[in-house]
This record gives structure tokens, sequence and C-alpha cells, in this order.
């Protein structure tokens, strides 16, 4: 079988390798799941796939895993697809419509699990790509929920995650980062615009020219830094930056589990006019353009780090999202009656 990249950078050595004894795959008397990745060795879509898969685990459930053009025999419950959006945006292959035919022949259900803002540019035609291509919903993995009317008016169905820590990261010891093992006092990442190009200026002339700056221009073709690249990167800075193309406010939950791991604080940077709803989580992580030279110089590296790794741990885990989901499909029995964690044996454990 198939089986994941390595996630992490150098001090996270966690390798979770895709599949279990045939054995568990082929009882019939427990749920099936089929996840299914790109197959890019290094791209943030195998990342969360790998989350997802770490969780699966953690609740004592098996799966199969696939890349797109793999799709394997048998009969599943579910199957999560992982990286349709860029998928059907760059112009979806022949290869990737007959992976998603056949996904769809040995599933009950197939949903699109996704991270993306319903007002984004392009959702729209993205839903229609979706029903199209005979997907069932959208499971949202994020720190909100979505307007689902929109996604159900599509034909669609909607399952929104919090996209909260693993149970491998809740288990980590504390780190106690000193600025001094942090050169670079801030990563702003993101494709070229003039607004970033202009805030990335402003962060050289007024806060520190040692920063790093990553804006590819959307016009040329480009290596994007993946996740390994990332990971390293963010281990070395103490805030990494970033700001959405639209005027929503979403909250790009992959990039604060990446700070997470990193050890460095995430900044979300919005729009001076943008609206934050009620009950938004990490709001001291979220800074408008005006503000963010002067949240930078007054940086309080340490308190801020510790507030908010506290806030994190007191968010829901990402295994409480997809537990409540599997179980309200009748995939997942009560807390109480849950089997105990999996190791993978045919593989190695996951942790």
């Amino acid at each position: 079988m198939p089986d994941f990249a390595e996630v992490g950078g150098d001090r996270t050595q966690s390798k979770v390798r895709i599949g279990v004894e045939k054995s568990l795959l082929n009882r019939r008397d427990r749920a099936r799941f089929l996840i299914v990745h790109p197959g890019l060795d290094n791209s943030f879509h195998r990342s969360r796939a790998c989350r997802i898969a770490e969780e699966f685990l953690e609740l004592g459930l098996g799966f199969d895993s696939c890349e797109l053009a793999r799709i394997p025999r048998g009969r599943f419950d579910l199957c999560l697809l992982f990286g349709l959006s860029e998928i059907l945006t760059e112009g979806e292959t022949e290869d990737a419509r007959r992976g998603i035919e056949s996904a769809r022949q040995i599933s009950d259900s197939v949903l699109s699990v996704t991270a993306k803002c319903v007002h984004g540019t392009g959702f729209q035609a993205h839903l229609h790509a979706l029903r199209d291509l005979g997907i069932d919903g959208i499971l949202d993995l994020g720190f909100a929920g979505q307007q689902e009317h929109i996604i159900r008016q599509a034909g669609l169905e909607y399952e929104f995650v919090f996209d909260g820590l693993t149970q491998r990261q809740l288990r980590e010891s504390k780190r106690d980062d000193d600025q001094a093992d942090r050169p670079i006092p801030w990563a702003h990442v993101g494709r070229q615009t003039p607004a970033r190009v202009g805030l990335t200026a402003r962060l050289v002339n007024h806060v520190s020219g040692q920063g790093f700056a990553y804006l590819p221009s959307p016009d040329i073709v480009s290596a994007p830094l993946g996740p390994l690249q990332m990971e390293r990167i963010l281990r070395r800075t103490q805030c990494y930056l970033w700001s959405g193309d639209d005027a929503d406010p979403y909250l790009e939950s992959e990039r604060f589990w990446s700070s997470w791991q990193a050890g460095c604080l995430p900044i979300k940077i919005v729009r001076d006019d943008a609206t934050l709803p009620d009950g938004f989580p990490f709001r001291s992580r979220i800074v408008k353009e005006e503000e963010v030279v002067e949240r930078l110089c007054r940086l309080d590296f340490r308190a801020e780090s510790a507030a908010f790794r506290s806030e994190y741990r007191g968010h829901p885990s990402l295994g409480d999202g997809l537990g409540r989901f599997l179980a309200d499909r009748g995939w997942l029995d009560d807390p109480a009656e849950r089997p105990r964690p999996l190791e993978n044996r045919a593989y190695g454990k996951c942790a």
C-alpha cells in the first residue's frame, strides 16, 4: 500500500504509513474508511490527510488509503478525498476524473475535505464542479462553521469539524522556545499582490530587515514551499504572517497548527475594515493591516507564545470533532464503548 511521507521537520520524526493489517480491514463488523490523497510527497494536502489518519488510529478505527490514481478494490462506508479544490482549479485530468468515479463506485459516501472560505474567489464554481462529479458533500476542517446553506443549496451535504490539535500534539511536552533560537523576527508568505509587497516593505523598513518573505508571482510557475520546508523556516521564526485574498476574515487552520508544530506565533492579517464575528477563535492572533508594524515592534514573544498555546489546548481536539462526526453517522460507538487506540502494526506505531 502507498504510504504518507514523513511529516514534520528536523525535530519531529513522525511517520504515518497508511494501511492496517488485512485482518482488520476485512472485518465487516466495523465501518470501513478510505483516505485518498493527491499523491504528492511534499504537499499540505498530504500533511492534512496524515493528521486525519493519525486521529483515526487514536479513535481505534481501521482504514485504507491510496493516491487518487490508485483507488483499490473493496467496499467502503466513507471515502475522504483531499486536494480536490486544487485539482479542479488547475483543470481536472482524465486520470483524476477516473479516480473520483472509482471512489464513488466503491464508497457509500464520498466527501471532499476542504479548508476554503465559502466567500472566496471561485468557491461557487468549485461547489458546482463537486456536484457534477457526484461528490456527496464537504467535510469542512476549520475553526468556525461556515454558511452551510450556501453549500446545501448547491445540492451538497455539509459537515464541519473543528481543526484542533491532534492527540500526538497534545501529548508533546510544552516548548519553552527562546527568542535567541529564532533569528528570523517575521516570515511573510503568500502569493504576490501589491498589498503584500507593500506590507513586506513596511516590515523591512519599520520592524526588521532580517525577516523572511516568500511572495511568488501568480504569473510565474515557481516551486511552492512544502510543509517540510515551511517547518524548517518557522522553527527559526518568531512570527508567521499571512493575509487572505478576500475581505472575509477566514482563519486558515493549517497555518495555526503549522505554527504550533514549529513553536512560532501565527498572525493573520485582515483588512482594516474587516469585522470579526462574535465567538471567533484566536482573536488575539488576528491583526488589522494598519496595526501590524506596531504589534510586531512591541511583541513579547514568550508571553504571547504561552497565551497562544494555552488557548489552542483549550479548544476541542481534532479527534473530538472527528469522533462526533463519525458517531453522528453511526460509524463510531459512544465514547465509553470506543476501542482502544490502534497501533498500525503493519507499519509501526503512529506516535
